[in-house]
């Protein structure tokens, strides 16, 4: 705006609520420069999954992709404990004690959209549509692309550019290099 402060449009980062949403987004990306990042289950590979991607053309715009999303439910149950003899404990009233214990419920939520059709759109995107990908620790999210189908995605015909390595290059100690909040704010 007027007085120099950047102001973002929510409205311009979606959420995927269909492959057509995503499709119609990718448009936007031909042979443009675009961000991915990747959301996973941890950071480990082979153990971990993709539970959705992001994708930006712009810094005003992007896209959130939901793949295995959960929903949780915490259930409540109250149970009596049972004694060595296996009999209920008593209080000093002489009634049933009772413990409540929490369990959680994990359900897929039905915002997901088609994990293995989603993710060809992205491979397809990055290999042949667009100029360059732009990751931070690009290493960590193409390796998870890939193991999701290591025949079909080949992540080394994908041009990158890592933001890592601009931290590198400007924090010799290395102090930014996985706080990309901070790094961007000075290097980006």
């Amino acid at each position: 705006d007027e007085d120099g402060v950047l102001k973002i449009r929510n409205d311009l980062f979606t959420l995927a609520r269909s492959v057509d949403d995503l499709k119609e987004y990718l448009e936007k990306c031909k042979g443009k420069i675009i961000a991915v990042d990747t959301e996973t289950t941890g950071l480990t590979y082979g153990a971990d999954q993709i539970v959705g991607f992001s994708v930006s053309v712009d810094r005003y715009s992007g896209i959130y992709v939901p793949l295995r999303h959960k929903i949780c439910h915490k259930i409540q149950e109250k149970t009596t404990p049972l004694g060595e003899d296996g009999k209920p404990l008593l209080t000093k009233a002489g009634k049933p004690r009772t413990k409540t214990i929490t369990k959680l419920h994990y359900e897929d939520n039905p915002a997901n959209l088609p994990v293995e059709e989603c993710l060809d759109l992205l491979y397809h995107t990055m290999r042949y549509e667009v100029a360059r990908v732009i990751m931070h620790n690009s290493e960590f999210d193409m390796t998870m692309i890939q193991q999701e189908n290591p025949k079909k995605y080949d992540m080394f015909m994908v041009k990158t550019f890592d933001t890592m390595i601009l931290t590198y290059i400007y924090d010799a100690e290395n102090k930014l290099w996985n706080k990309l909040k901070e790094a961007s704010k000075i290097v980006l």
